[in-house]
């Protein structure tokens, strides 16, 4: 979650690259003479019924959200939405769950509270949850991304507490050991081909390494030095997105591909921003922080777009973050809507 106040080197790698990040085959994003964006019709995400909020993780591409529903409590599930239904998954026998990420077979992972009260990844489909377990000697397990081949990635304690990103196959969780440069490792995002992304430290201020899996680590490179990074998706393009620098007060947004950093664009007056998503397409979906709370927006063309500039006007949505996109062009995120909490789904026009 992060941006940078360098300037973008304007060498042909860079110029190439972005021709990858940009490149579209969804008419959503195809060049238009009038140069206008693309404008999206919104809707709720409902929550459960006596649910104080609702919250958007992932969409796949049959347009089926996954994600969560809390209550005044503070207890939360975890749900799907699909034609506008919700649909609740189930527990591990604890009072908490939620959904991390869906496939376009309908698979769902994500953590669930165990009857131990610690948090265990699930494998969900067909309506049945499945414990993931954990690591040996390890307590927890968190489960982040899924794959359209079923391959299960997240990050769980190895016995020692600190977590080391996983994968997973159909039995036992498989340890990929630490993140370069450090002792952990957490897996957040995981595309067709087996790629995982994801950064040494999920909390720490100085946000750690930025790294991708392919049978061995490889830390992303070109940010700023003592710099941390972390990123959050790839695509099957191999362009993975993610943020640097991250701080309460700063962020920088970035996609990299095949060694070559991008410093996504946000404006001069906002200083912090977060890549979360990036579709086949290589549109970038994430959020920005206004002038007192975040705005959803997406990158297209190498351009920010706030999300509230393109949906229909004189409504009282305010879209906050967005947390997903798929091949589409559909977008998920979280919004404030009549003074809740809620989910929202963009659809382009």
């Amino acid at each position: 979650m992060k941006r940078s106040t360098f300037t973008l080197q304007k060498t042909a790698a860079a110029v190439c690259l972005l021709s990858v990040l940009t490149l579209s085959v969804h008419h959503a994003y195809a060049a238009k003479a009038t140069g206008k964006p693309v404008r999206y019709n919104v809707v709720e995400l409902n929550p459960l019924p006596g649910a104080r909020e609702g919250t958007a993780y992932s969409i796949n591409n049959e347009g089926v959200v996954a994600g969560r529903s809390g209550k005044d409590d503070g207890s939360y599930v975890a749900v799907l939405w699909r034609n506008g239904q919700i649909q609740t998954l189930g527990g591990l026998g604890g009072a908490y769950s939620e959904a991390h990420s869906i496939n376009d077979s309908g698979e769902i992972v994500g953590a669930a509270q165990a009857k131990s009260g610690l948090y265990h990844a699930f494998f969900w489909v067909h309506g049945h949850m499945q414990d993931l377990g954990v690591l040996p000697n390890g307590l927890y397990s968190y489960a982040e991304a899924v794959n359209g081949g079923g391959t299960v990635t997240g990050f769980a304690d190895n016995g020692s507490g600190i977590p080391h990103a996983f994968l997973w196959t159909g039995s036992g969780l498989k340890d990929i050991g630490p993140a370069p440069g450090v002792g952990g490792s957490s897996a957040l995002g995981i595309n067709r081909k087996g790629a995982v992304v994801g950064g040494s430290s999920l909390d720490s201020d100085d946000g750690g390494i930025a790294f991708i899996y392919t049978g061995q680590f490889r830390a992303l490179v070109g940010f700023p030095p003592k710099f941390g990074s972390i990123a959050r998706a790839v695509n099957d393009s191999g362009t993975v997105v993610g943020s640097y620098g991250q701080t309460v007060r700063r962020a920088y947004p970035f996609a990299w591909q095949s060694g070559h950093l991008i410093v996504l664009p946000t404006g001069r007056s906002t200083p912090y921003a977060v890549a979360t998503s990036i579709n086949s397409s290589g549109v970038i979906a994430g959020y920005y922080l206004g002038t007192a709370e975040s705005r959803a927006a997406i990158w297209v063309n190498h351009k920010m777009i706030d999300l509230n500039q393109v949906i229909p006007g004189g409504t009282d949505w305010t879209l906050l973050q967005a947390t997903g996109i798929n091949d589409h062009g559909q977008i998920i995120g979280r919004a404030r809507y009549h003074g809740r909490d809620v989910g929202f789904l963009l659809t382009p026009q």
